[in-house]
């Protein structure tokens, strides 16, 4: 019998563990066994629980510091801590680990327990394309190796090699006057989807000035990330496979109206490049998306999308 673990991280609230509780029983009959854990923090109240189907285990707090403009925090050692405890916890102990945002909830059972049967047989990284940078070439902004950290699926073996393990100052990755480039403005050095993962800690000054998030948008720098993305990683769309987001509705409209969206994949893009269409994906037009996102920088009072 296969073991596998689906873990939950984020805020302990009643809604998030609704959320939670909607993965349970979910290969009911199936030769696998699923243990779940909600990785929650030593502060958080937990008068609401009302099952023993997830396990809550408390880490401690590592705390987090805000952008200089006070909007959003960082968060980085959050995700790093429940993951390394995560791995510890795991090894040895299960053959297939998930985690994803304690906000992300299940509205389709068959789907999701299709694509996670699917996913555990292919030794790669099963990741979400919601928020991964598409390499294709057709794009306002290039993010270097910007991939998913809302849900991620693999061995502790793969997971130990591909993610970050070791906590940063988090001040280290701030700059008190932000970088404007073309539409985009950035408060911080490198994003969350960037720094999870080992690869941009590779170098000895991996925080680089905030112009290096991004690269210059050509055919060869499209085709070393795709074919980075499709070594490393298996990519799923939310809504395919019967996710959605408590926090952050995912709908059809939602997705042409977010104006973020013309830097990720999109379902035909994490088609083609999970079926190795390198090229294809590279040059793809991603049409509708561009019209919306001119038209909505043209004529919206806020000209920057933040990061």
């Amino acid at each position: 019998m296969k073991k596998i673990i689906v873990s939950f991280q984020g805020v302990l609230d009643e809604k998030n563990y609704e959320c939670a509780l909607t993965f349970t029983d979910i290969l009911e009959g199936q030769d696998i066994e699923i243990d779940f854990v909600f990785l929650a923090w030593k502060n958080s109240k937990d008068y609401f629980l009302k099952s023993d189907k997830i396990k809550i285990i408390y880490l401690e707090d590592p705390s987090s510091v805000k952008t200089y403009d006070n909007k959003w925090y960082i968060n980085l050692n959050r995700q790093i801590r429940s993951n390394d405890f995560l791995l510890d916890y795991s090894r040895n102990r299960y053959e297939y680990i998930v985690k994803m945002r304690s906000d992300i909830k299940l509205i389709n059972k068959t789907k999701f327990k299709n694509e996670l049967l699917k996913a555990i047989d292919i030794p790669k990284i099963w990741v979400l394309n919601t928020p991964t940078s598409s390499p294709r070439l057709l794009t306002p902004i290039s993010l270097k190796d910007h991939i998913s950290d809302w849900f991620f699926g693999g061995t502790f073996e793969r997971l130990n090699e591909c993610l970050q393990l070791e906590e940063i100052d988090e001040y280290s990755l701030l700059d008190e006057t932000p970088y404007k480039y073309k539409n985009f403005i950035f408060w911080r050095r490198h994003q969350n989807e960037q720094l999870i993962w080992k690869k941009p800690w590779a170098t000895e000054e991996f925080i680089e000035p905030l112009s290096r998030q991004w690269q210059k948008r050509n055919i060869n720098n499209s085709m070393v990330y795709a074919n980075y993305l499709y070594r490393n990683f298996y990519l799923s769309s939310p809504l395919k496979i019967g996710l959605n987001s408590n926090s952050k509705p995912l709908s059809f409209f939602s997705w042409y109206l977010n104006t973020y969206s013309i830097i990720n994949l999109n379902i035909i893009e994490t088609f083609l490049l999970n079926k190795g269409m390198l090229r294809l994906l590279v040059f793809y037009p991603p049409v509708f998306r561009y019209l919306i996102y001119t038209l909505k920088i043209t004529f919206s009072r806020n000209k920057y999308l933040r990061f």
